[in-house]
């Protein structure tokens, strides 16, 4: 698949998930019950500044490709913070499964392509939130 096929493919399946309005509480819901760790460091959490965040995060790593990760300064703030909370690997994994049925859940127009856009996507954006930036 083509860079532009994929960023295509994922811009269409946001917009899909988030014509239905629930899909960041279906996600973090989906989130937050995936492990007690992770219900614990959401506790406190302002739902709507959250709602905001993932969404923004969501479209940042859309529009960012592999060679400009590093120019998106929301992105390195927000791989900052996730170090600064000792978010591990075990955490990206149960986030990407949850976003992963998520996505299937509101995404009418889910497929394999659609699965597999995601998940390269997905890899890249935990990979960067993981490595030293």
């Amino acid at each position: 698949m083509e860079n532009l096929d994929v960023e295509s493919i994922l811009n269409a399946s946001l917009q899909r998930c988030m014509q239905k309005n629930n899909f960041m509480e279906i996600f973090h819901e989906h989130f937050v019950n995936s492990s007690p760790e992770i219900k614990k460091l959401f506790q406190n959490t302002n739902l709507d500044n959250q709602f905001d965040m993932m969404s923004r995060s969501l479209m940042s790593m859309i529009a960012a490709s592999e060679a400009n990760w590093l120019n998106d300064q929301e992105l390195v703030e927000l791989s900052q913070k996730h170090k600064n909370m000792d978010i591990n690997a075990t955490h990206f994994a149960l986030w990407e499964k949850s976003l992963l049925e998520s996505i299937e859940k509101c995404d009418p127009e889910f497929d394999e392509n659609v699965s597999s856009a995601w998940k390269g996507v997905i890899q890249r954006g935990k990979q960067f939130m993981m490595d030293d930036n």
